[in-house]
């Protein structure tokens, strides 16, 4: 075992002392470096290091997560764009149908002139009606 005497120089010889360093720099003495010689430092600054790899373990745990939330969330936005392109492309298509079938009604109404066909196709229709329930009763 080394002296305490021996320990306070081999520290010395390890930080330097405040004279050397002009008091500028020093590395300050904690609670926990206090009273341990080198190889007790040595094990403290192991135990830091093993304590920084396992947070550091952690937090590329967390970051692996994220990435997996972010790329389900990138497929889903991708669906979701393609059933938005899907809709447009179907909203286009009843845009144009309509068009044609607003044309389609415009010339027939011109055609008419009036509303006597239209009540003409009622009447029929009317007349139709009372055939086809004479022709249930018989």
């Amino acid at each position: 075992m080394m002296s305490r005497d021996s320990r306070q120089s081999e520290r010395t010889k390890l930080l330097g002392s405040p004279s050397s360093r002009g008091g500028q720099g020093m590395a300050r003495e904690t609670e926990d470096t206090a009273g341990r010689d080198s190889r007790g430092i040595l094990q403290l600054q192991k135990q830091a290091l093993s304590s920084q790899d396992e947070q550091i373990e952690e937090l590329g745990r967390a970051v692996r997560n994220t990435k997996h939330v972010a790329l389900a969330i990138n497929e889903e936005v991708d669906l979701h764009q393609h059933l938005l392109d899907d809709l447009d492309s179907a909203v286009d298509h009843t845009e144009s149908y309509m068009k044609f079938a607003r044309r389609k009604l415009e010339q027939v109404s011109r055609k008419s002139g009036s509303c006597k066909y239209i009540l003409i196709m009622i009447l029929l229709v009317v007349i139709l009606a009372v055939v086809i329930m004479m022709a249930k009763m018989v």
